[in-house]
């Protein structure tokens, strides 16, 4: 080889070994990219009563219906009038449930048997949410019948979630007074 070819030889492999040490050295651009965990949804804790074969708290996944948590506290009792019960009803997290039994109540009792599966909601209790609650949550509540119940349902899909529980008397047909007899059984949320 001539002595000029072996410069140009030795630049070239000097000037590819730089290039090689400057790669190697930089940083990468542009900047790492990091995905937000996905959020669960917290599990349905309801309370199951009445003719089950075990009463209590269960915790259920997000969409369970009624059938889910009969399974869940180990089915029904012989005596469960199953006419007065939607199975197939969604559970909305703190509902309460009460079974009916076919059994009657004495003629003395305090209060008439529940004629279905409707949410107990007294003050200090459970409360229903306003912006998730179904139809039977609602129709469950003082001087709400099923009407008032879809007419709250269809201003809630027409006008958003509620923001204070003061919001539903801007659903027509509720008015100051049937606020007040439902105020301490409702929430926002």
């Amino acid at each position: 080889m001539k002595p000029w070819q072996n410069v140009l030889l030795g630049l070239f492999f000097g000037l590819l070994a730089g290039a090689l040490i400057f790669l190697l050295n930089t940083r990468p651009r542009g900047q790492a990219i990091s995905l937000p965990a996905q959020p669960t949804a917290a599990p349905l804790v309801v309370h199951l009563s009445g003719a089950v074969v075990q009463e209590g708290l269960y915790e259920l996944p997000p969409g369970s219906r009624l059938d889910d948590a009969l399974r869940a506290a180990g089915g029904l009792l012989d005596g469960a009038d199953v006419e007065k019960i939607n199975r197939a009803a969604r559970l909305a997290d703190g509902q309460k449930v009460n079974i009916p039994s076919r059994v009657a109540e004495s003629p003395d009792a305090a209060s008439p048997q529940r004629s279905a599966a409707e949410i107990q909601v007294t003050p200090g209790e459970t409360q229903i949410n306003l912006n998730t609650a179904t139809l039977e949550e609602l129709d469950a509540l003082p001087g709400i019948g099923e009407s008032k119940a879809a007419d709250i349902i269809a201003y809630r899909e027409k006008m958003g979630p509620f923001q204070a529980i003061e919001d539903i008397m801007n659903v027509p047909g509720i008015g100051p007074k049937i606020f007040e007899n439902i105020r301490d059984q409702i929430t926002v949320e």
